[in-house]
Order: structure tokens, then C-alpha cells, then sequence
């Protein structure tokens, strides 16, 4: 009998494993602060990536940085969130009763707001269910654990790390730990199946999705009588998995349906992605209504009909995952480099999507927008210009290596190539007479004067008489420097990586031969990544993770910014600053 009640205490020990009391964290307002907003894509601008809701009329979407989205059919709301963590599991059993998680965090809506309902440090949710019997499953790198009453309890059997916890075709609970499935029978699991790869998802129903070496996608279904069986493998670019009376599944081209009717099966895609709307979470509701969610706040409502589902999108305006660059004349005339050969043009109200002469494999890299509507692109080795009225033409290339383009006017182009500077003329191209060194900015003044950084043992400012170029300033020491010109008068700025302990970028203005170095006293990060004046002497720069200010003769960090990874920075006086990190954010700053 001893024996007995030490292992009953034993097993108990094993069992009860409760996450700290909660904290009392307040909600925090969603997004960006200190004056900036989501520019594009909106109506949310971050990912999200799982979705869930009673009715098309109440939905529920959770995503990255903690983002928690309501959507009543019409309006998308960003609601308070207690926490930042990124949030990849939602599921609920009433309008006033849901539950997500990321992380360490479990937070629960009771129907007016969201509040952190447990945590277990240094541990992470990966997935939930609210199952049928009223208990909350949680999934993650402890294994699973079902909460009872106000303490937890550790199923036996699934290892840490189960990646997903499911209601299955047949009412049960399942776990998947690894490559295996098991099935959940109390406080204990029962092995039902191990599969050749990994379990990446469940499908809500009698799906798996599982994931091999170099992302090989194969999804399984459980047969009542022979257990799981795989599916064929022409899945494309998996993204989800749904089990709907059959596999409906996301992938990059859209969300696709696999109808078996007698021996015929039959996969249609029932909607679209045609302007960068990828899908990331899918989940039923009601008898025949399906839910999406994905890229940039992306939010999807769909009802099947006798022929062909009716959807009801939040986001409408073309989505993408980057900007490469940006540029515009105003703010109703904005321009962003993208992929594909693919840019958009942003109105003042509404974007478009069009197609340039460049490479449909390549990444369009650059974009300037010239005055009475010209713009060129560049991607690769290779250039576009858009003749208003007409439409984009292809350039021939200036050579290969094309590093820069700069257009000083539509029969006026500068190109920097492996071989040299290049000079286009509206019929062909010249040599500029400077073939030694590397490049690594051009930019004009407000008087029309070219100006180059070129490296040649060390990086020089030069300026283009019409002829040749002459040297300015030299700066030993700056590597990877970036040239930024103002838009008002002749200053010019140069920054670049400098070796040290810290390493650090280092600025430099220059106007009419006389040279300062202007980020003495300061320690901004390395990496430079661009810069951009607003206005006279009112300097942008950005980092891998950072936006700085250079105004009135002192430097200042942006705050408000989420720690993305920056790529590009663009500015205009009448608007503010734009700078790309996945989404684009802006900021209005007023004149003095």
C-alpha cells in the first residue's frame, strides 16, 4: 500500500504540470508609434497567420507581433494585445470564449477583451484546440497538455516537440509529436501512426500534411479501417491543409479543392491569388464556409455554391511580399520596385500593378520617377522606360555588371557597369571616360550636376563636367558607402561602413568644397543601408533594423518601429518618409 501511494504521488508529479500564474499584462495599442502607420499593404499590414470565427459575419485572426484582427463581414478592426510574440494558434468555442497562443503566451477573449491567460516560460505554444469536451489542448515543446480545472496535466506518450493537436473525423483527439500520430485517450496517448516525414500541420479532420527533406509535401488521410494512407503528391507549394469532405489546401498560385466522385478525382482552384494575397491559415465555419488568412492582413470569407464558392475579401489592394526600392514625384504619384518584373503605382488613393520590359525571373532592383511621368526601372543587367501615354519599352543593356541607373532625363542616362560609366543618349550608349573602380551611388543636385562615389584604393566623390570626372573629396577608411544628393540645393551626403570596435557607419556632408563629418558623437549601427534627405539638412538613414535622424545638428533614433529587417528608404517633403520593412511604414513630419 506504501508502494502505491508513493508512485500515485509520483505519477501525479508527472501528470500536474500548471504554468505560472498569470501576469497582469496590460493591452497594448496594435502597430506602429510615434506618428507612424502601415503605408501598404493594408488594411493590416502585418502577416497573419491563423484564423478562426463563429459566422463570415465575426472573425477572428491572429499573426505576427502579437497582431489580433477582428472582422465583421465589412470592417477590419486591429485590436489591443497584451503581448508582441508572434501568434500562430487560435480556435475557440464561442463568440466569447477564443483562445490564441505564441510563444509562451496563452491569452483568452471573454468577450470584451483579450487577456494573458497563462504562460510557460521558456517553453512554446505551437498549437491549440478547444476540444468538444470543453477541455483546452495546448501543443508545444513540452508535449501536449490538457488544462483541468485551473492546473494542467502532461499527456503521456507525445514527446516534446508536438507540433500540432487536432479533432479528428472521428471525434478524437490527436496528437502529432515528430513524424508520429497519436491518438488521445484520457491523460495517456495511444501510438497510431508513424509517417515517413514530419508532421508539418493537421487538417482539421482526417488530414495531415507532412513535410521531408527540401520541403517534399505529401498529405496523409485516415482510413476507419486501414489507418493512414498518403495522398498523391502533386500538392505544388503547399502552404495549409483543410479536410472539407476533401483535401482543400493553400498554395502560392490560391486555395485549391480536391473533389473525388466516384473513381475521378478532381482538383480546381477556387480562388485566385493574383495579387500577392498568399494564404497561411484556412479554417471551416459553418457547414460549407470557409475562412483565410495570409500575407500583409490578408482576410478571406468563403461560401460554397451549387457551381463555385462567393468570396467576401478584406484585402483588396495588390499585396507582395517586398519593396525593393521606392520612389514618386508627389504623393499622388509614388512608385515601388518590386519582383518579376512587376512594379506598382500608388495614386494618392489606390494601387495598381504593371508589368515593365524586365525580366519576368528578376527581382526589379531599382525605380525612378522622372518629371511628366517618365520612370525607369532596372533589374538585372537590364533597363525600362515608361513614356507616359505609351507604356514601358525595353533599353538595351549597357553591358553587364549594371550596378546603378540614374536618369537625368528620359535621353540622359547614366549607367554604371562592371566596365565602366555608360552614357545613353536616346538612340546608343557611350562611354563616360571613367572605367576604373567600382561604383557605388550616383545622384544629381538640384542643378542638374552628376555626381559619383567611386572606389579605385579608396572611395572618392567625383562630379561629371559633360566630359570627365573630377575628384571632390576622398574618404580612406568608408567602405560600402551610399550617395544621397538634396533635392533643394547643392549638399550632398556620403556614409558608409567603418572598421572599429564597435563597428560602426560614419556620414559625411559636403556643399560647395567644404567637407564635415557629421556623425561624430553618436554611435550609429553598421550596414548602412540608404538614406534620404526630406528636407534641407533633414537627413534619413536606415539600417538592417534601425531608422536615424540628422536634424538641427543632432542625431536621433526612430522609435515607434518594430525590429523588422530594413531594406530601403525614400522620402518626399510634402509626405514624409517611407521606409520598406515588410510592411511599409510612413511617417508625416510637418515643416518647420
Amino acid at each position: 500500500m506504501t508502494r502505491s501511494l508513493a508512485l500515485a504521488g509520483l505519477l501525479a508529479s508527472i501528470l500536474l504540470a500548471p504554468g505560472c500564474a498569470p501576469d497582469t499584462l496590460e493591452p497594448t495599442p496594435y502597430g506602429p508609434g510615434d506618428g507612424w502607420r502601415v503605408f501598404h499593404p493594408l488594411p493590416g499590414g502585418y502577416d497573419l497567420l491563423a484564423v478562426w470565427g463563429v459566422s463570415p459575419a465575426d472573425v477572428w485572426a491572429v499573426g505576427a507581433y502579437g497582431h489580433i484582427a477582428h472582422w465583421n463581414g465589412e470592417t477590419v478592426v486591429d485590436v489591443d494585445s497584451p503581448v508582441e510574440e508572434r501568434l500562430t494558434a487560435l480556435d475557440g468555442w464561442g463568440p466569447d470564449d477564443v483562445y490564441t497562443a505564441g510563444g509562451e503566451f496563452l491569452l483568452h477573449y471573454d468577450g470584451r477583451s483579450w487577456r494573458l491567460a497563462d504562460r510557460f516560460p521558456e517553453e512554446t505554444i505551437l498549437d491549440l484546440l478547444c476540444a468538444a469536451d470543453g477541455r483546452l489542448h495546448v501543443a508545444g515543446t513540452f508535449g501536449l497538455r490538457i488544462r483541468d480545472g485551473d492546473a494542467w496535466r502532461t499527456v503521456a506518450g507525445p514527446r516534446p516537440s508536438s507540433t500540432t493537436v487536432w479533432t479528428a473525423d472521428d471525434g478524437a483527439v490527436r496528437v502529432g509529436d515528430g513524424s508520429r500520430i497519436w491518438r488521445v485517450a484520457g491523460w495517456t496517448a495511444v501510438l497510431e501512426q508513424d509517417l515517413i516525414y514530419g508532421i508539418a500541420q493537421h487538417g482539421d479532420g482526417g488530414l495531415v500534411w507532412t513535410e521531408g527533406l527540401h520541403s517534399t509535401a505529401s498529405v496523409y488521410r485516415r482510413d476507419p479501417h486501414n489507418g493512414w494512407r498518403q495522398l498523391s503528391d502533386s500538392w505544388g507549394s503547399l502552404r495549409t491543409v483543410l479536410d472539407m469532405e476533401g483535401p482543400v489546401w493553400s498554395h502560392n498560385s490560391g486555395i485549391s479543392r480536391r473533389d473525388t466522385i466516384g473513381d475521378l478525382v478532381a482538383d480546381s482552384t477556387i480562388w485566385v491569388n493574383d495579387d500577392g494575397h498568399w494564404i497561411y491559415g484556412l479554417n471551416r465555419v459553418g457547414a460549407d464556409g470557409l475562412l483565410a488568412c495570409g500575407y500583409g492582413g490578408t482576410l478571406l470569407a468563403g461560401t460554397r455554391g451549387e457551381e463555385s464558392y462567393a468570396w467576401n475579401e478584406a484585402s483588396r489592394e495588390p499585396g507582395y511580399r517586398q519593396f525593393n526600392a521606392l520612389d514618386g514625384t508627389g504623393c499622388d504619384d509614388i512608385w515601388a520596385a518590386e519582383w518579376y518584373g512587376r512594379v506598382l503605382h500608388f495614386d494618392g488613393d489606390t494601387w495598381t500593378r504593371e508589368y515593365t520590359s524586365l525580366p519576368s525571373d528578376r527581382a526589379v532592383a531599382d525605380i525612378q520617377a522622372l518629371a511628366g511621368g517618365w520612370v525607369l526601372a532596372r533589374g538585372g543587367d537590364a533597363l525600362s522606360l515608361r513614356e507616359p501615354g505609351v507604356g514601358w519599352r525595353e533599353i538595351p543593356s549597357p553591358g553587364a555588371g549594371l550596378n546603378q541607373a540614374y536618369a537625368v532625363a528620359p535621353d540622359s542616362i547614366f549607367a554604371s557597369t562592371a566596365a565602366g560609366l555608360r552614357i545613353w543618349n536616346g538612340a546608343a550608349w557611350r562611354d563616360a571616360g571613367l572605367t576604373a573602380g567600382t561604383d557605388y551611388g550616383l545622384a544629381v543636385t538640384s542643378s542638374g550636376a552628376l555626381h559619383a562615389l567611386v572606389v579605385d584604393g579608396v572611395i572618392s566623390l567625383r562630379r561629371w563636367d559633360g566630359a570627365s570626372f573630377a575628384t571632390l573629396a576622398e574618404f580612406p577608411g568608408l567602405a560600402d558607402a551610399e550617395l544621397c544628393a538634396s533635392r533643394s540645393g547643392e549638399t550632398l551626403w556620403v556614409g558608409g561602413y567603418t572598421a572599429g570596435n564597435p563597428p560602426r557607419t560614419t556620414v559625411y556632408r559636403y556643399e560647395n568644397g567644404d567637407l564635415s563629418r557629421v556623425s561624430d558623437g553618436v554611435l550609429l549601427p553598421s550596414w548602412l543601408l540608404g538614406m534620404t534627405e526630406l528636407r534641407t539638412d533633414d537627413l534619413f538613414l536606415v539600417t538592417a533594423s534601425q531608422v536615424w535622424r540628422y536634424h538641427g545638428g543632432a542625431w536621433s533614433r526612430e522609435t515607434g518601429l518594430p525590429d523588422e529587417d530594413y531594406t530601403t528608404i525614400w522620402s518626399h517633403p510634402d509626405c514624409g518618409v517611407f521606409v520598406e520593412g515588410h510592411p511599409t511604414f510612413f511617417k508625416e513630419i510637418p515643416e518647420e
